[in-house]
């Protein structure tokens, strides 16, 4: 069989994700996903747009069960698509697991990055999905209104321009694929 170009290419940048990134399939027994008011129905199969949702991470203790990360999203109208307003992962590589479903749920709406503030390493996950992930497309933003990301905690210019990564919005290509898996391990809930 010979490997063209394309498919090495693509081989690997799911080599480098699945190095920079928790897959579902490494959540452990003592961590979940919940998404809060994601207006999607597991009875009905019904998705309705919300105003509003957050991505969760759970871990579980001997003292009980304590949120270690969050991804809490609001649609924008100064964007026309769902805008990140906190984001943070007390556990190294989950947040771009939790930014995954964050963008899945965001459907054909599409996600930005915060408007006021991004960490340093939330810029790193912008641009991983700008430059090398093939199953996330980015379209520019239209608006005018949206404005960039600033702060003290941006990272400001990189070769590519300055904040280059916070100019799109980004969407996911192929449906569902982590949620899917996060259901199939019945890693994920969905509440609200």
């Amino acid at each position: 069989m010979r490997l063209t170009e394309r498919h090495l290419r693509k081989f690997i940048r799911k080599t480098i994700l699945l190095e920079s990134m928790m897959m579902p399939e490494q959540l452990g027994d003592d961590l979940r996903i919940e998404v809060v008011n994601a207006g999607f129905s597991m009875k009905t199969g019904n998705y309705s747009p919300p105003a509003s949702y957050e991505v969760n991470l759970y871990k579980k203790d001997h003292l009980g069960e304590f949120e270690v990360g969050n991804v809490s999203v609001t649609y924008s109208l100064r964007c026309n698509a769902y805008e990140i307003v906190i984001a943070y992962s007390d556990i190294d590589k989950y947040g771009p697991l939790l930014y995954d479903v964050a963008i899945e749920v965001a459907g054909d709406q599409g996600l930005v990055p915060d408007r006021d503030q991004v960490s340093i390493d939330a810029e790193k996950v912008w641009r991983y999905y700008l430059r090398r992930r093939y199953d996330i497309t980015a379209k520019p933003i239209q608006s005018l209104a949206c404005g960039s990301p600033r702060g003290a905690f941006a990272g400001g210019k990189d070769k590519f321009g300055e904040y280059d990564w916070a100019n799109w919005i980004y969407y996911q290509t192929s449906g569902t694929p982590m949620t899917d898996r996060l259901i199939k391990l019945n890693k994920i809930t969905f509440k609200g």
